[in-house]
């Protein structure tokens, strides 16, 4: 499967993919909507340790650090990974555009280039496609999304894949009355064929009174559960959550604490 900072990595560029405006009364979508968060966040930092022994034993965390504007928007985002290396991406807003540089900060503090994600936007200024450039400027794949009426993904297909085992082929949302995610359908690609699995693979989700999920199963392609975990939150006075625990047959099988500076 994939790495815990790829799938990380991913979720915040697929987190971007969903600013948009209501048809008739246009509002504003921003990332501090897109991170589920409350209030003006300036900061989060986020360490994730893959179990309980890791965080007794002061084991170093795979840490992430997202820094947005006043106005909600990422403009810095790091992955500072346990083997000392840490890799930035810095995002620059141009009209219809959004350009996502990714660097790696070597031991001399110099940046060196990894690769760019440039998001294109539509007139609602919604983001409806992702490409990722490589440093070799080859086309790695693009994401073309649909999003419901509040900006949200509801669909996410992968296209031009140079690496088609390394990313889904198609991811379908669900969400509530309140825009929270309950459904997710993920369709991998099957190394074997050559192709994209006809049946995805189901997750559910029953979230809490602060929109954060409280319960999650995941099904395999023949809908077997395979997956039962619950999460159990500590939060600030603002709702957003510092400690986030997943268990699993009563057992804690990760858990990432947060750090939040507001403005």
């Amino acid at each position: 499967m994939y790495s815990y900072r790829y799938l990380v990595t991913l979720f915040v560029l697929i987190t971007l993919l969903g600013s948009a405006c209501q048809p008739k009364e246009p509002v504003v979508m921003n990332d501090w909507k897109q991170f589920s968060v409350k209030g003006k966040v300036k900061e989060i930092q986020t360490d994730y340790y893959a179990s309980y022994p890791d965080l007794l034993k002061k084991k170093k965390a795979y840490r992430t650090v997202s820094r947005f504007s006043k106005t909600g928007y990422l403009h810095d985002y790091a992955n500072y990974e346990p083997n000392g290396l840490v890799y930035w991406t810095k995002y620059t807003y141009v009209n219809d555009s959004i350009i996502a540089k990714k660097y790696l900060e070597s031991n001399n503090g110099r940046e060196v280039w990894q690769g760019t994600w440039i998001y294109l936007l539509d007139e609602r200024k919604a983001q409806v496609q992702i490409d990722e450039i490589l440093v070799n400027k080859e086309l790695n794949f693009s994401i073309k999304t649909q999003t419901n009426a509040a900006g949200f993904n509801t669909q996410l297909t992968y296209t031009d894949k140079l690496f088609p085992d390394r990313v889904p082929c198609k991811v379908t949302r669900q969400y509530d009355d309140q825009n929270q995610l309950i459904e997710e359908h993920i369709w991998n690609y099957n190394v074997a064929k050559g192709e994209c699995y006809e049946k995805p693979i189901k997750v559910y989700r029953k979230n809490n009174e602060w929109g954060d999920a409280a319960i999650e199963k995941t099904f395999n392609l023949e809908d077997v559960l395979v997956k039962d975990k619950t999460y159990v939150y500590k939060y600030d006075s603002l709702h957003n959550w510092t400690d986030k625990r997943a268990y699993e047959h009563d057992n804690i099988t990760a858990i990432e604490l947060r750090k939040i500076l507001y403005y």
